[in-house]
């Protein structure tokens, strides 16, 4: 029972939403501090994250009865009712996290409100994407804006509790990470939504390489950006560049095998590749926000080490 958990709610994958948020925070604040607050908003994206897949296995779990039905929804192991309300628990939880964050704000506090309010559009994203949208293409970009606003829930954290001035916005930077890790995601969903078709469509295939490149692309401007600010060295600028190129590369490649072999072997391992590079982009932008510092990037390596672990017993995808 625990592993059908575990499968239900891709353990696998949790730790690359931890790292979107550890990545977020270090864009505005250079450290990890106070570490009550990193702790809490990491627990609130876990939530939302849990809840998310959920409802994700929750819409699925029909055409799921054929295509994959050792998942734990169609092969019973996990009644639906059981799994809906978990859905509603995580997602009000993540709420409530949030709101804990936002504990100590007054109302007339101009950040008052912006962490509860990122829970809220994030929420609203997964919500559309589950039961709104999965139908259409279009559902790509919701789940891209989840992994947006993930990492966005913590750059405004940061920006709560340090960052900068009271109303203040977030530096162009920081947007710009958001951006890219939105437009990275949307692609990969689009890679993956024909992973368990016996007919992939190499048109969607090729659409999602050009969107993950594009993606990847805004992953390397944020180092120039940041410079431009001045919240960064051009040495680490060059690290960062070369970080991201070197994983680009890596996760370029698997696309590319997936749109000139389509089948379920090469689409899957472009997928996982792709997911586990999360993380990896995480620990980049890690170094250079945190002026060069490696131990953050180790901290979010080791985050990738035990979704790798995870792996060995739960299906990333």
């Amino acid at each position: 029972m625990i592993l059908a958990w575990a499968r239900l709610i891709r353990l696998s994958n949790l730790p690359s939403a931890a790292s979107n948020v550890l990545a977020g925070y270090l864009l505005v604040a250079a450290v990890w501090e106070p570490l009550w607050g990193v702790i809490v908003a990491i627990s609130a994206s876990l939530m939302f994250y849990a809840g998310g897949v959920i409802g994700n296995d929750l819409h699925d779990r029909i055409p799921d009865a054929k295509t994959r039905p050792e998942r734990p929804l169609p092969s019973g192991l996990i009644s639906a009712s059981t799994a809906t309300i978990a859905m509603y628990a995580l997602l009000t939880a993540g709420l409530v996290l949030c709101s804990v964050l936002e504990g100590e704000s007054e109302f007339w506090n101009p950040k008052s409100g912006r962490i509860l309010a990122v829970g809220v559009l994030l929420v609203a994203s997964i919500v559309a994407y589950n039961f709104l949208l999965k139908r259409w293409l279009v559902s790509a970009v919701a789940m891209g804006l989840c992994r947006g606003l993930n990492l966005l829930l913590g750059a405004t954290v940061a920006n709560h509790f340090s960052g900068f001035p009271d109303g203040q916005f977030l530096p162009l930077y920081v947007w710009l990470a958001v951006a890219s890790i939105t437009c990275f995601v949307t692609g990969l969903t689009l890679l993956a939504r024909d992973e368990a078709s016996a007919t992939p469509r190499r048109w969607l295939l090729n659409l999602a390489a050009v969107i993950m490149l594009a993606g990847l692309a805004g992953y390397a401007m944020v180092g120039p950006v940041m410079e431009r600010f001045q919240d960064a060295t051009s040495a680490n600028v060059r690290m960062h560049l070369i970080l991201v190129s070197v994983i680009g590369f890596t996760v370029m490649r698997r696309a590319i095998v997936a749109c000139l072999m389509p089948d379920k072997r090469s689409i899957r391992a472009a997928v996982i590749t792709a997911l586990f590079s999360l993380v990896t982009l995480d620990a980049a932008i890690a170094m250079l926000a945190s002026g060069g510092h490696p131990v953050y990037a180790l901290v979010i390596l080791g985050l990738l080490g035990l979704g790798m672990l995870f792996s060995r017993f739960t299906s990333p995808t």
